[in-house]
C-alpha cells in the first residue's frame, strides 16, 4: 500500500536576522517559499562530498527541486537601490543578501526547520 502525506509540499517562512549597523544591532526578515524536501537526505550527502560547505549549500537553495523563492519583506527591507528606494523582494535581492557573512548558513537552517516536524509544548 502507497502512502503520502496529506499536507501541502509547499511550504512559506519567515527568515529573522539582525546585522549590526555601526554599534547597533537591526533586525530584518523577509518571506521565502519553497517545496517541501528531504533536508535529513541532504546532510547525509553533505557527509560524503567533496565539496566545500558553502558549494553544497549554495547548491543545495539553488537546486530547482527545491524551488525556493524570495516572496517579500517583512518591515523594513535590508536593501535599496542607487536612489535609496526599497529593493523589491526577488531572486536579484536574495542573491545580494547571500553575500552577507553567515547568511547563507541561516537561509539553510530556516529551510530545514520549515521543513521539519516540531513538538508541540505540553505534550
Amino acid at each position: 500500500m502507497a502512502y503520502k502525506l496529506v499536507i501541502s509540499n509547499l511550504v512559506e517562512f519567515t527568515v529573522r536576522f539582525s546585522v549590526k549597523d555601526g554599534a547597533k544591532d537591526r533586525t530584518f526578515a523577509f518571506k521565502m517559499r519553497c517545496q517541501r524536501t528531504d533536508v535529513e537526505a541532504f546532510r547525509r550527502s553533505m557527509q560524503e562530498s567533496s565539496e566545500t560547505l558553502g558549494d553544497l549549500l549554495r547548491g543545495f537553495l539553488a537546486s530547482p527541486a527545491l524551488g525556493l523563492q524570495m516572496v517579500e519583506w517583512v518591515g523594513e527591507p535590508l536593501l535599496a537601490d542607487e536612489a535609496g528606494n526599497p529593493a523589491p523582494a526577488g531572486t536579484e535581492a536574495f542573491a545580494h543578501l547571500l553575500t552577507l557573512d553567515g547568511m547563507l548558513q541561516h537561509v539553510f537552517a530556516a529551510v530545514a526547520d520549515a521543513n521539519s516536524a516540531k513538538g508541540k509544548l505540553g505534550n
